[in-house]
This record gives structure tokens, C-alpha cells and sequence, in this order.
């Protein structure tokens, strides 16, 4: 019996082609780039408690309920391209390109005139899509299909965007298998959240501690008598995103009032761009979204104040979109 170490970690998604139904993910295309925790497909399982009348207060054996996995993949939010600024055949897609898609999102090509070609996300009602998921932790194999889910992306000044999802498909015991060989990572293109040239509507000049943005997706499990543990699989079932900004009071009013825009229902177009456009880029556009709570903070003695941003739209499927822009060089 040998050591199973968290760091010998491999992760491979793809996008199913039938909703809950296990297509196998390939090691030279569908690997993921993580970080963190190596323990990011856990079981979980509920357990019924039937408390017996006997004799004693002794404890009998629980019942054994529904079981699914959840799935915590931890990455960078970060361009496809690389250093060379080439492109895949397919689009500059980012390999995460297939979470993405499991938590809502339906992908389409850009419209940034100034790349050679670009990849949108958008929110989406309907249609929606799954993947199967292979965790391979160091000697075992932990397989989930149907999976989906929602994110969060925290953009802190000097930091790496991170970008946390939390998803859930069906459960399966693990099996004993090595490590693949010849798996083909993608490269490392992190960029740090610095010169966002963020806008809150007209507010340009913003000093901005941190931008955190959550997709909201909400799931629902479908539990059914007909199915294996109860439990049909996972749907995804609404949406409520939000966005929230760590900025810097002013001593004046006359560059942004939010208190008066939450009074007014005022919205703003809330944009940014990670990256130079050198050769890759991304940009988030959320324009209308609507300030609806302010929470004073003192930093080292700075006051700040915490704008949370419901991020809707009066056109479906509107509320937001993000953009990886790639030029060929």
C-alpha cells in the first residue's frame, strides 16, 4: 500500500452531448488547470437516521440515502492564447470553456472588432448543458456525470482572478487506475488585476479595492423513486447574479451618488478588461446593473464602502457577458 498525495491531481471535463449521459473526456484536450485543494470531487451522501426501540440506547446500523458528488475545481480566470498570440482553430476559447457552459452559459462567437477573432458567454434559459467530469487522485478514478453548476470570480487589486466553481453530478464508487500518461495541460496565460480601466457607469475614476462577481445559478436535485439512491441528477432551475466593488469614498458627490441611484433605480454599465490586448484579453460588460445596497468599511483608516450590484436586464438574457479576445501576431 503506497502514499496517495493531493498534488498528483489530474482533472479532464467535457461538455456531454446528450444531457446525463457519460461521454469520455480526452487527456490531450479536455484537462483542466487547478489550483489549490487536490481534493476537488468529494461524495455526498445522505444518511438516514432511524433511531430504534430496544432495550438500550445502543446505536443500530443508518440507512443510506441519496448519494451525488460535488465538484469544486478551483482555477484562474485567464486567456486561452499563449505567448506567441496563436490561436485554436475552434476560436480562443479558455480551457475552462467547458465549466463554463455547465453552469448556464451558452457560448457564441464575439464581436470585438479590435481582436482577429473572439468568444463570448452569455446567460441562458434553457438548453442547457452537462459534462461528465474524471478526477484522477493519485491511483483512483472518480467519475461524475450530468454535472453543473455556478461560480465566482474575485478580482482583488494585485491578485490573480480567481475563479471557484461548485458543481454537482451523479456519484460513483472509485476504481483503481493510474495516473495518465501524455496528459497535455494548458499553458499558464495569468494575467494580474491590475489596469481594469474599470467604469461604474460613468465613474472612470474609481479607486477600487476588489470586483467579485457570482454567476447565482441555482440547481435543483431531482430526486425520483424510479432511480439508483433516489436521486435522478441535478438541474439547473434560475439564476440571480450579483456583482459587488470595495471602492474608496469621495469627499464629493458630484462623480457618483449611488445612494440616490438605489433611491431612483438608476442603473449603470458596469465594464472591465483583464489584459493589455497584446495578444489576449477579456472583457466583462454588465449594462444595466443596478446598485442596490451600500456598506460603509475602514481600511487603515480609509473609509470604503461595498456597492452589491444586482446584475439584471429588461432584454432576456442580457444581464451580462464576458468576451476572451485573442490577436494573431
Amino acid at each position: 500500500m503506497g502514499q496517495n498525495f493531493t498534488r498528483n491531481t489530474v482533472a479532464l471535463v467535457v461538455v456531454e452531448t446528450t444531457p446525463g449521459t457519460e461521454n469520455v473526456p480526452d487527456k490531450t484536450k479536455d484537462a483542466l488547470l487547478l489550483f489549490g485543494d487536490g481534493n476537488v470531487l468529494a461524495p455526498d451522501t445522505s444518511i438516514i437516521e432511524k433511531t430504534p426501540l430496544r432495550g438500550s440506547f445502543t446505536q443500530q446500523k443508518a440507512f443510506v440515502g441519496r448519494s451525488k458528488y460535488t465538484f469544486n475545481p478551483a482555477t484562474v480566470l485567464m486567456p486561452q492564447g499563449s505567448p506567441t498570440g496563436n490561436t485554436r482553430t475552434t476560436g480562443p476559447e479558455p480551457f475552462f470553456d467547458s465549466l463554463f457552459r455547465m453552469c448556464g452559459q451558452q457560448k457564441t462567437t464575439g464581436d470585438d472588432t479590435s481582436e482577429s477573432s473572439s468568444t463570448r458567454y452569455v446567460p441562458r434559459s434553457s438548453s442547457f448543458e452537462s459534462g461528465t467530469a474524471y478526477v484522477y487522485a493519485d491511483g483512483l478514478l472518480h467519475k461524475s456525470v450530468g454535472v453543473v453548476g455556478t461560480y465566482t470570480v474575485a478580482f482583488a487589486a494585485g491578485q490573480a482572478p480567481d475563479v471557484t466553481f461548485s458543481m454537482e453530478g451523479s456519484y460513483a464508487d472509485p476504481t483503481t487506475v493510474a495516473l495518465p500518461t501524455g496528459v497535455v495541460y494548458p499553458a499558464d496565460n495569468t494575467d494580474i488585476v491590475e489596469s481594469l480601466s474599470l467604469a461604474l457607469g460613468g465613474w472612470t475614476s474609481n479607486v477600487t479595492r476588489s470586483v467579485n462577481f457570482d454567476a447565482g445559478v441555482q440547481i435543483a436535485e431531482r430526486l425520483d423513486v424510479n432511480s439508483a439512491k433516489g436521486y435522478k441528477g441535478s438541474l439547473i432551475t434560475g439564476r440571480a447574479p450579483t456583482l459587488e466593488c470595495v471602492v474608496e469614498y469621495e469627499d464629493t458627490l458630484a462623480n457618483k451618488n449611488f445612494w440616490n441611484e438605489i433611491q431612483a433605480r438608476t442603473t449603470s454599465n458596469v465594464t472591465f478588461t483583464l489584459g493589455d490586448g497584446t495578444t489576449s484579453k477579456i472583457d466583462f460588460a454588465a449594462s444595466e446593473a443596478q446598485p442596490v445596497s451600500l456598506t460603509a468599511g475602514d481600511d487603515s483608516g480609509m473609509r470604503t464602502m461595498t456597492v452589491q450590484f444586482r446584475v439584471q436586464h429588461s432584454t432576456d438574457e442580457g444581464e451580462y457577458s464576458w468576451e476572451f479576445g485573442e490577436k494573431a501576431i
